[in-house]
């Protein structure tokens, strides 16, 4: 009996999370093209965080285990700590329009995990939990700054092409200064780099450990290296002449993608 409530509370918690997601997608695009009702969307990214949170704790109260494990779970974490980068940014950077692209890309992870089979990876391969779960959480939260450093780069890019073909509309109006999301991206990677190296680290050393030969084979480890083999050379590279703006962006794009 309390196995099956359980299952109507999580579903009933996530069937809230992804309509109140779905109306902040929606808010958040008229926000942007009509510039009214900013308190209004705020209240409602500040209530889908409350509820995204108690989503969490409830995760915990029922399986008695962080959501960090399930990829479903990994990504209702990511997914919350990307909200919580949102909130952050907009209170001291003022970046409210990031929220019209950030808020799809939300949905549709949480959309994803909600499709996914109930499986679990916890305790496999020897891990112990706490190795595990410091594992996961570092590359949840090196991976969320890297996704954030895309979006920035995406309204980076749309604002130079606006600027470049002298289209001086809507979208030009809308969005933040071409140095202010060059910024914003750079310290978003140079936050996110050093957890997610250690995660890499960790990771490499467990592989290593387990699979002896064949871990320089497996496919997360290349992809893993691939992306961290972008993102040093993209740090390197704002000292370098002529590789900010726009090919700044366009790697920072390239590593979370």
């Amino acid at each position: 009996m309390n196995s099956n409530l359980n299952e109507v509370l999580h579903a009933r918690l996530w069937a809230g999370l992804m309509f109140l997601y779905a109306v902040g997608c929606v808010l958040a695009f008229r926000v942007f093209c009509t510039r009214r009702n900013h308190n209004l969307l705020r209240l409602l990214i500040g209530l889908t965080f409350v509820l995204h949170s108690v989503a969490l704790l409830a995760h915990y109260w029922f399986t008695g285990q962080v959501p960090l494990f399930r990829l479903s779970d990994a990504l209702l974490t990511l997914t919350w700590v990307l909200m919580l980068n949102f909130i952050i940014a907009d209170y001291f950077l003022g970046i409210g329009s990031l929220a019209t692209f950030l808020l799809p890309v939300v949905f549709v992870f949480l959309l994803y995990a909600a499709s996914l089979p109930d499986f679990s990876a916890a305790g496999q391969g020897g891990y112990a939990g706490y190795e595990l779960a410091l594992h996961v959480t570092l590359a949840l939260l090196g991976n969320s700054a890297f996704a954030m450093a895309s979006i920035a780069s995406i309204m980076y890019l749309i604002q130079e092409k606006q600027l470049r073909n002298k289209v001086f509309a809507m979208l030009y109006r809308r969005l933040p200064s071409l140095e202010e999301l060059d910024l914003f991206s750079h310290r978003l990677v140079i936050l996110g780099f050093p957890m997610f190296s250690l995660a890499v680290l960790m990771g490499l050393a467990r592989a290593r450990a387990l699979w002896v030969d064949s871990w320089t084979l497996d496919g997360k480890v290349i992809w893993t290296l691939l992306t961290w083999a972008i993102y040093a050379p993209y740090l390197l590279s704002r000292s370098w002449p002529g590789w900010r703006g726009r090919k700044s962006a366009w790697t920072a794009l390239a590593g979370f993608v």
